[in-house]
């Protein structure tokens, strides 16, 4: 529980990052901003800002009722179009999104 706490801040600024930034990227592209770009980011701050390892945003963001109750409702069974749906359902406003279709 208390490495939950310390790695909240990181954990938060990384899922923020994507459900704003990666919804007009392909998969590809989403997964190098967060593994090869974001992550190494808050790790090499000084000091650095400690992160959750090995951190999904799927599973921090849904749960797999969800994501059954949108297979169900037609949405492909594929983690890009997961991520979309994901997005949309963390939204206030309209993002941009690329359609895996």
């Amino acid at each position: 529980l208390m490495h939950q706490g310390s790695t909240l801040p990181g954990d938060v600024l990384l899922i923020t990052a994507f459900i704003s930034y990666v919804g007009c990227f392909t998969k590809t592209y989403r997964q190098d901003l967060l593994n090869k770009q974001w992550l190494p980011a808050v790790k090499t701050l000084e000091p650095p800002i400690p992160t959750t390892d090995g951190l999904d945003v799927l599973t921090l963001l849904t749960n797999d009722t969800q994501i059954a109750k949108w297979n169900n409702e037609g949405l492909p069974n594929d983690r890009m179009s997961t991520e979309n749906a994901t997005i949309l359902s963390n939204s206030d406003r309209w993002p941009l999104m690329i359609d895996p279709q």
